[in-house]
């Protein structure tokens, strides 16, 4: 019986252990992915403001220079925001023509998907990253007190481990899910 709880909790915490360091490593590449991207529509609706501006439309001095300064600080939600007032200046705008008000909109729009999907990849990494954790640790914890349990209680722990690594592997499949979609 003693064995069969030292083997049954290690082994849980082994292979949470080495799904979690999978899992950890693609996330883990696939944030400064997300990041190029929203550096690169930020950069390129910068771009096109500048020749908008040198060419046509008079645009506030502030504006263009929040728009450099979360560029350059890589502040991605103020950069989203900073987007959106340009947006609405460049609609307002008798100077802007329609398309080029369409073009920085699909910049916009692209950037805000982008950036929740980030947010989102992020969010679904914390929440798996601290479930498997306490899983894990919770596992180690039963093992020194295996000489101590008994049948019962060892059916009624792996019931609740079993539950708990359905939700996790739940978790689990939801954040490579994420990972594949973006």
């Amino acid at each position: 019986m003693e064995n069969s709880i030292y083997y049954t909790f290690s082994t849980i915490a082994q292979v949470l252990a080495g799904i979690l360091a999978l899992l950890g490593a693609f996330a883990i590449f696939k944030i400064p992915l997300f990041r190029n991207r929203l550096s690169g529509l930020a950069q390129n609706f910068y771009d096109e403001t500048d020749n908008l501006i040198k060419t046509r439309v008079s645009f506030p001095a502030s504006k263009i220079g929040d728009l450099k300064k979360n560029m350059i600080s890589r502040n991605y939600f103020q950069l989203l925001r900073s987007m959106e007032e340009s947006l609405k200046v460049y609609k307002e705008s008798p100077d802007v023509k329609e398309k080029d008000i369409q073009k920085f909109n699909n910049y916009y729009q692209e950037y805000k998907m982008l950036y929740i999907s980030e947010k989102a990849l992020m969010s679904k990494t914390r929440i798996v990253l601290i479930y498997t954790v306490t899983i894990i640790l919770g596992s180690i914890f039963i093992i020194p007190f295996a000489n101590v349990i008994s049948r019962g209680i060892f059916i009624l722990l792996l019931s609740l481990f079993f539950i708990l690594l359905a939700i996790n592997f739940y978790l689990i499949l939801q954040l490579i899910l994420q990972l594949i979609k973006d």
